[in-house]
């Protein structure tokens, strides 16, 4: 094959040596018209002198030049007259277009002069697939734009031409998100991804542009009528065909000889200077078609050719010599079955006035005109029904020139024995996904090849061996371990012979547990340790991993709703290591960010990406971009998502105005906290008792980003129910907000109670230090529901607050109003967390210990009692837990991450 490698090794009793080169080639034959060396072969079937007229009537290889497989051939040049108009062009799978014959309009996009040997056409690269009209080439880019080159008359190439032809490649002005482009003679279409069809060039008879209007030209794109949901697209001479998702065919421009199929009675003429216009502006449905569902369209000179599902070939147009295949030369206006042709065809083509067919056995068929041995047959007879196509014994034939309705000359593409690999696309790691090999030779399946199959990242295999079967195909399956890191890209490669193939999928998975509240499936492990139906209130009182869903690591979980109530307030969201965000469970404030209803399934947070951090409140949930600026989502009842919010929520995420440069943000319940990279600290939402933003203002709320008063060099902050704590470089804490149960840690004596209602109010507008941490440098500092937690440099951890479950960890249940030392946690502890009145640890060993409220089985401890001492978490024995849920103050579930 052209690209393969050729190794030579030479040796003697002196040494080795060893050279290798790339190797040129053709794996593609051409046939029929070459009056200027257009055919590319280099005469190896007779004299090639440009202008002498040697037509081809067996398939010859072209020039072995090319240094990648031909992938594509298509054609310039109408009829037998204007020998320096003739070209053909070749678009290999290296992604580069190479030309050769005539160039009397430029259409070999090289520049210079009339060529009989082959050249790339500088300029061009990444080419997805080419079209070629009568003297015009198309190519569409990688990036779904299209470049082109060759006669411009009739603006054919858009407006970015200066003059009547380019000889080098331009861009067509005006096009993006193509996805496939095929031409008239001097006009051109382009389908584009939504499924609707754009027309440029010569509007011939007022019709070939299918846009309605009477123009007699456009150097603009314009949309062709009426037509969406289109899945493929053919020019013909003076119009163009539209296979839509229905399977039926559509058409516009001229019906000269029955061109639209459109069932015109009597079939209009060919055309001529003094014949009536016969001819539709905008799209018509082909007849002929019902209960058929088309699948591929062809265009030819004046008429059109499809397959059907069932591999059954219909035609319809000029067929004076032979187009139709119905035996005939009579005209066709409606779709005519192709004699012989009710099933087994592969694909379809169609060039001038002459078709073709690769059949599923493999074998090439042509019918048609044949005047310059076009069908390939050996001789120059017209043939109105399909003869076999001569000289390709042995050949596996792939496929053959489409998108040139205009030339008199054909070209076939040759493979060679073939596996390909399909897995799916995404297997959830434990599961086993589906695997298929096929060989093929060309496009004709081989029964009975041996196979051998083999996996990357230890994947176990279903079989390693095996026989493809009478289609070609051998089946097994591949798993992964349950654990398996998300998003990691197995291969699966299948080799017969000297052939292989292969198939990657991308692992989904979960590399996360969580535990506790469950009230709405927001836990978002699918009832992998019991019943999870919405409103059901099932605990998980020990770690289970969530739903296998993630395309990529779990970065961060955070989690809404706070006590045990309003099941539909509790959700949790995941941060993925690729910036993309998820969420499942209630969705009663809009806290999914994904619009519309409660989940029991993870689903993905569209409008936000290159996410770095993410936190949570009440029903808040916030996002910090890569760009330092934030994105927030749900309640939005105290103006804590922001000016830019209209109403009591967003179901959706939106951008908090005012706020740049932000590090970290962290959330109370109803308000949250942002570090920024100059160290100081906004706050945001509900000031609550006239405190918890810490500004020392006593407004109830503020909907713009507020300063938190008298905090600078600030290197870490966390939320708690009604207030936020802050980490100073000089290893100080301090905090701001209520007071009530000690939450502020400032050692008021004596401690003030749990908040009610006929409570006094306990609470610190501006910021205020922790007390107890004297001589300590803390490093960490976590917020829960009324208390926090920090470690310091020496691996301790102390914590203060509502103390009523065991929150500060000391044994008692007697509330705390200045840092209090955990019990046994006088070093070794590598970060601690809290949420809810609850608090976790992870040692320098790997283990993972938690104490406080575990009402609903929050701390994993397999049961429902409160610690008031560090208790381990269990079921973790052999995974390498690395980091737990952070910035949730408000709930009663945690979240364990766990390492490849």
């Amino acid at each position: 094959m052209p690209g393969s490698s050729l190794t030579v090794t030479a040796s003697c009793p002196f040494g080795t040596a060893t050279t290798s080169a790339p190797i040129l080639g053709a794996n593609a034959l051409g046939f029929g018209l070459n009056q200027w060396a257009e055919l590319g072969d280099g005469g190896q079937a007779g004299g090639d002198a440009a202008g002498s007229g040697v037509a081809r009537t067996t398939p010859a290889q072209l020039l072995r030049v090319f240094p990648s497989p031909v992938k594509q051939v298509v054609s310039v040049g109408a009829g037998t007259g204007g020998g320096a108009n003739h070209a053909t062009i070749a678009l290999l799978d290296d992604g580069t277009v190479w030309s050769v014959g005539g160039n009397g309009f430029g259409q070999l996009g090289t520049g210079g002069n009339s060529r009989s040997q082959w050249m790339q056409i500088a300029g061009l690269s990444g080419v997805q697939q080419i079209s070629a009209g009568n003297e015009s080439v198309y190519a569409l880019l990688a990036d779904k734009t299209v470049m082109a080159w060759g006669d411009n008359s009739f603006g054919q190439l858009g407006a970015n031409v200066s003059g009547g032809s380019a000889s080098t490649p331009v861009q067509v002005a005006g096009l993006s998100n193509v996805a496939q482009v095929s031409s008239g003679t001097q006009q051109c279409f382009f389908l584009l991804t939504d499924g609707t069809v754009r027309a440029i060039g010569r509007n011939t008879f007022g019709a070939a542009l299918g846009d309605g209007s009477s123009v007699s030209q456009s150097a603009s794109p314009v949309q062709v009528s009426g037509l969406s949901n289109v899945t493929q697209i053919a020019g013909f001479a003076q119009g163009g065909y539209a296979v839509k998702s229905d399977g039926t065919v559509w058409s516009w421009g001229s019906d000269y000889a029955g061109a639209l199929g459109k069932g015109t009675t009597p079939v209009p003429p060919q055309w001529s200077a003094s014949a009536a216009v016969y001819a539709s502006s905008t799209p018509v449905q082909v007849q002929g078609l019902s209960g058929k569902t088309v699948v591929q369209v062809a265009g030819s000179f004046a008429g059109g050719v499809v397959r059907t599902s069932d591999g059954a070939v219909y035609a319809w147009g000029d067929n004076t010599s032979g187009f139709v295949g119905d035996g005939t030369t009579t005209s066709r206006s409606s779709a005519t079955a192709v004699s012989g042709l009710t099933s087994g065809v592969a694909r379809v083509t169609a060039s001038g006035n002459s078709a073709y067919a690769i059949k599923s056995d493999g074998s090439v068929i042509a019918w048609g005109d044949n005047s310059t041995g076009q069908l390939g047959t050996g001789n120059t007879t017209n043939a109105t029904t399909p003869v076999n196509v001569s000289g390709l014994s042995g050949l596996p034939i792939t496929g053959f020139m489409t998108n040139s309705p205009s030339t008199n000359r054909m070209y076939l593409y040759v493979g060679t024995a073939t596996v390909t690999v399909d897995v799916d696309a995404q297997v959830p790691a434990g599961t086993a996904g589906a695997v298929v090999a096929k060989v093929t030779a060309g496009s004709v399946p081989v029964t009975g090849a041996a196979l051998t199959l083999s996996a990357s990242n230890n994947a176990q295999l279903g079989a390693s061996s095996g026989s493809t079967g009478a289609s070609g195909t051998y089946q097994t399956t591949v798993q992964l371990n349950r654990w398996t890191t998300p998003g990691l890209v197995t291969k699966v490669t299948a080799a017969s012979g000297t052939s292989a193939g292969s198939d990657t999928f991308v692992s989904l998975g979960a590399n996360a547990l969580g535990f506790g509240l469950n009230q709405w499936a927001e836990l978002g492990d699918g009832g992998a340790a019991g019943g999870d139906a919405a409103g059901s209130g099932v605990a998980r009182t020990t770690p289970s991993q969530l739903l296998r869903a993630f395309p990529s690591p779990v970065k961060q979980v955070v989690s809404v709703g706070a006590g045990t109530g309003g099941g539909a307030n509790h959700a949790t969201i995941a941060l993925l290591d690729d910036g993309t965000v998820w969420s499942v469970g209630g969705n009663g404030f809009g806290q999914l960010g994904t619009g519309g209803n409660s989940r029991t399934t993870w689903a993905r947070v569209t409008g936000v990406s290159g996410v770095q951090q993410i936190s949570a409140g009440n029903e808040s949930v916030y996002a910090l971009l890569a760009d330092k600026t934030v994105m927030a989502w749900g309640d939005n009842s105290f103006g804590q998502l922001g000016a830019n919010v209209s109403g009591g929520s967003a179901s959706t995420p939106v951008q908090v105005a005012g706020l740049s440069n932000v590090a970290q943000v962290s959330s109370g319940t109803q308000q949250c906290f942002f570090l920024l990279t100059d160290g100081t600290v906004r706050a945001i939402g509900r000031n609550t008792f006239g405190a918890a933003l810490g500004d020392g203002s006593s407004v109830s709320q503020s909907a713009s980003p507020v300063q938190v008063s008298g905090l600078s060099n600030v290197t870490q902050i966390a939320g708690f129910a009604q207030g936020g704590y802050a980490v100073k470089s000089d290893g100080t804490v301090w905090s701001w907000g209520s007071d009530y149960a000690g939450a502020l840690g400032k050692g008021t004596t004596p401690v003030p109670p749990q908040w009610s209602a006929s409570a006094a109010v306990y609470a610190s507008s501006t910021p205020v230090q922790v007390q107890g941490l004297s001589g300590k440098t803390v490093v960490q500092v976590a917020g829960s529901f009324a208390g926090g937690v920090v470690r310091t440099s020496d691996g301790a951890v102390y914590a203060w607050g509502d103390n009523a479950s065991g929150f500060v960890g000391d044994g008692t249940t007697t509330s705390r109003s200045s840092a209090t030392a955990v019990s046994g946690l006088t070093s070794g502890v590598a970060r601690v967390t809290a949420s809810g009145n609850s608090a976790y640890a992870i040692k320098s060993d790997g283990s993972v210990i938690a104490w406080g409220d575990n009402s609903t089985g929050q701390l994993g401890t397999g049961n429902t009692t409160n610690a008031t001492t560090p208790v381990a978490v269990s079921g973790l024995s052999g995974l390498p837990i690395t980091g737990f849920m952070t910035n949730s103050p408000s709930t009663n579930r945690m979240y364990l991450y766990t390492a490849p």
